[in-house]
C-alpha cells in the first residue's frame, strides 16, 4: 500500500502528535501538537478532526485516513 519511507516517516509523525504516548491520538494530543506549531485551532476543528475516524486513531486507523484522503475520500 505505502512505501516503507512512508510508513517510516508516518510513524514519526504519529509518535510526534501522540504526546501523551498511549498509542492513540486524541482531541488533547492535537490540541498540544497544534499549540508547538503555533496555531489554535477551535474545539470545533479538532472535535472534526477526530470526528474523521470511526473509532480511537491508532497508527493504523491514521493511515487508514492518509490512504482515503490520497484516493480522493474524505
Amino acid at each position: 500500500m505505502f512505501p516503507h519511507y512512508v510508513l517510516f516517516l508516518s510513524l514519526q509523525a504519529f509518535q510526534l502528535m501522540d504526546q501523551d504516548k498511549d498509542g492513540i491520538i486524541s482531541k488533547n494530543d492535537l490540541r498540544a501538537t497544534f499549540d508547538q506549531l503555533g496555531r489554535l485551532p477551535s474545539d470545533k476543528e479538532l472535535d472534526e478532526m477526530v470526528g474523521e475516524a470511526p473509532g480511537p486513531i491508532n497508527f493504523t486507523q491514521l493511515l487508514t485516513l492518509f490512504a482515503g484522503r490520497m484516493s480522493g475520500g474524505v
